[in-house]
């Protein structure tokens, strides 16, 4: 008897430790929880970057972070319960698939960019990821964006600017063109004037050699020349004058 009664006293107690750790396991494992819930909350909410939790089922949001709130300008009251087909912030309702679709095929690239309708009626263009969490043993899905509105404006700003560019380009060769063509009609025009101005030198020496020769005729004292090559003299002479000019 006091041997079965060392066994079952041995055994309660051992029964009784065995409940004490598991409670105090149990109770870790709650402060383990509570503090990742309470990590996970914090980080949640202070994130720069715009986060919504949202039912995979419906698309009814369970949660919205302060950076959706700055964003999008509507508050976590106006948001949590409703889709954002409901708040009409789909510019695209095929964003929404496409996020569905980042989570479901692993060979989809990790982000895709999307646009949002802020509740100012403003766009807004979001880098955006999503996973798939368990929340409350509901599968949701976690959405996470980065306003990209500015880098967006400044490319579209940059492809103007670029199309000005080549056009100004493409002005300034046409400008280039005509400059060129006007100066080689200058060109042709110099040489031209060049080429007649040696003419005119070529010409000019014997007809001035021409004209001396009528003058010293005409000067000679000779009775017996013809009238006829008088005239012919002078009229020589004239034109030789004319060319000299």
């Amino acid at each position: 008897m006091d041997r079965a009664r060392e066994v079952a006293i041995r055994e309660a107690k051992e029964a009784r430790e065995n409940a004490e750790r598991e409670a105090r396991s149990r109770a870790d494992a709650e402060i383990s929880l509570s503090e990742s819930q309470a990590l996970f909350s914090t980080l949640f909410r202070r994130a720069p970057s715009v986060l919504i939790l949202s039912s995979l089922q419906d698309g009814r949001i369970r949660d919205v972070n302060e950076g959706f709130v700055e964003t999008s300008g509507w508050t976590a009251a106006e948001a949590v319960g409703k889709t954002l087909t409901e708040l009409d912030a789909w510019s695209h309702q095929a964003d929404r698939n496409r996020l569905k679709e980042l989570v479901a095929d692993s060979n989809l690239p990790n982000y895709v960019e999307i646009q949002l309708r802020k509740k100012n009626r403003e766009f807004v263009h979001l880098l955006a990821s999503a996973d798939v969490l368990m929340v409350g043993g509901e599968p949701c899905l976690l959405a996470q964006g980065v306003d990209i509105t500015e880098q967006k404006r400044a490319q579209e700003a940059l492809a103007v600017h670029q199309k000005e560019l080549e056009a100004r380009v493409e002005e300034s060769g046409e400008q280039l063109k005509a400059s060129i063509a006007r100066l080689e009609d200058q060109e042709r025009l110099v040489a031209v004037g060049t080429l007649a101005a040696g003419i005119a030198h070529q010409i000019n020496n014997p007809v001035r050699a021409i004209a001396t020769i009528a003058e010293l005729s005409l000067l000679e004292k000779d009775g017996q020349r013809a009238d006829s090559v008088v005239r012919a003299m002078e009229r020589i002479l004239e034109e030789a004058r004319r060319c000299g000019q």
